[in-house]
């Protein structure tokens, strides 16, 4: 949906068109755009909605950082202060004197001197604060940059032990409530911390509602919430990011903010392109989800960049134009399997059991219900994981099974995806779209000699939450 604010923004429907047809094809779950503090644009690409939240992944970095320059409006600490200081009553041992000169600075410019490259486990650990403060530092607080979810992590850890408050309803009180931002949510680790780094969820509006508080130097609605002066030690940059792969990563780094290649822009950035763009000389705002893999988040960004030239007047545009650039929005969606009407009956109204797997997937079984909808019932070690899914359409499901244990950077199965089924060659396929996240999975399933094979494929790769398996249920006897 773009509206009339669009053309007296003077925004050719035209370039419109050409940016979110090239973000479509990488892999685009959403796009909201801010212009002069009026929403422009709103686009999702179905069965992604402007209703329901999402995931951010590290974009819950940035919301972690303003916590933090709340934190230091009310004088709790001070860029100096040791978060030793803040936190030896949690520790169970003295650590090391370089750990313990480690500053509320250095977390937040990810310099705190661990540069260790191996994959970070320790979200397996059961006290990350005793794991943070056992680390051997390689370099001196404040010389190295190396981007971290500890730092973050340890953010959280310590906004809930000043406040008494988790991080989210430190900022419900701060800056949610103001902003109207309700539909939202931050997972916490097995210590009950808002995990800090990654775990937020909200809708794109909301993150581009974040933004717009952002770019208007911590003012929302004439009212100041942060002093603009905290805003700006979000947005300058601390250290050199010149290692990096991507241009708009060797830019350096803020306070859990990316510099990007616009003159004094900045962004919000989760590791699957989620990002909420900052862009103070054209005084806008771009949010954006999607579930980019590598190149293709740079690909975003150098897309953004494009279109930002292009704006221009257009007097040739008109409300017609917005009419038809609306119908071609408002029909945009994830594809739909192929179907082939290839069916094999003999996968009905039998149960296929499986010995232990990966998926802790126990038995499945199926059933037509309506030409275009079949019912899939699902047995996993924990709980009963029942389905339908539609023909060339998205069919929201609704399990709403209560996991205190979620964690979107692990659970294989998530709650109430919207899934899509087609037959071909034979093969029963079907996509699962949890649109909290951003993963996608498509399940195939092929029915021979009395057994059921599967083959599971994940999209994105994301070898944390798990990878492709094949699995074969045991005969049918």
């Amino acid at each position: 949906m773009i509206n009339n604010n669009f053309l007296q923004e003077g925004i050719s429907p035209s370039y419109f068109f050409q940016y979110v047809d090239t973000l479509t094809n990488l892999n685009l779950h959403s796009l909201v755009i801010y212009k002069d503090n009026k929403l422009l644009s709103k686009v999702h690409i179905a069965p992604y909605n402007e209703h329901e939240k999402q995931i951010l992944f590290s974009v819950s970095k940035s919301f972690t950082a303003v916590a933090m320059m709340f934190a230091l409006q009310d004088k709790l600490f001070t860029l100096d202060t040791t978060i030793y200081s803040l936190l030896k009553h949690k520790l169970n041992f003295e650590p090391t004197e370089d750990i313990k000169s480690i500053t509320i600075h250095h977390l937040l410019s990810m310099t705190y001197g661990f540069i260790d490259k191996e994959i970070q486990d320790f979200y397996l650990k059961d006290d990350w604060i005793n794991e943070a403060f056992s680390l051997k530092l390689q370099t001196k607080p404040g010389t190295s940059f190396f981007y971290n979810n500890r730092c973050p992590f340890l953010c959280s850890a310590i906004i809930q032990e000043l406040t008494g408050n988790n991080l989210l309803t430190y900022l419900q009180e701060k800056l949610f409530s103001h902003l109207n931002i309700t539909n939202i949510s931050w997972e916490k680790n097995t210590q009950n911390y808002d995990k800090g780094s990654w775990g937020l969820s909200l809708t794109t509006e909301d993150l581009a509602k974040f933004g717009q508080f952002i770019l208007n130097k911590g003012s929302w609605n004439n009212k100041q919430l942060l002093a603009p002066e905290y805003i700006e030690k979000l947005l300058t940059v601390y250290i050199n990011t010149d290692d990096k792969a991507f241009p708009d990563s060797k830019l350096g780094y803020g306070y859990y903010f990316w510099k990007c290649q616009p003159e004094k822009a900045f962004r919000c950035a989760g590791l699957f392109g989620q990002y909420c763009i900052i862009l103070p000389k054209e005084n806008m705002v771009i949010a954006i989800t999607s579930n980019a893999e590598n190149e293709q988040k740079q690909a975003i960004l150098s897309a953004t960049w494009k279109f930002l030239t292009q704006i221009k007047k257009d007097n040739k545009s008109s409300t017609q134009d917005l009419s038809s650039l609306n119908n071609y929005l408002s029909k945009l969606h994830l594809p739909y399997l192929p179907n082939d009407n290839s069916i094999t009956p003999e996968i009905f109204q039998q149960e296929f059991k499986f010995s232990h797997n990966p998926l802790n997937l126990n038995s499945i079984s199926f059933s037509q219900i309506a030409p275009d909808c079949i019912r899939i019932n699902i047995t996993l070690n924990t709980r009963k994981y029942n389905l339908l899914a539609k023909l060339n359409a998205w069919q929201k499901n609704n399990t709403n099974f209560e996991n205190d244990n979620f964690d979107s950077c692990t659970t294989i199965f998530y709650e109430s995806p919207y899934a899509n089924y087609g037959w071909q060659n034979n093969k029963l396929n079907l996509k699962l779209v949890y649109n909290q996240g951003i993963f996608i999975d498509i399940l195939e399933f092929n029915y021979y000699n009395h057994q059921l094979y599967l083959h599971y494929n994940p999209t994105p790769s994301f070898i944390i939450r798990t990878k492709p398996h094949y699995l074969i249920s045991n005969p049918i006897k």
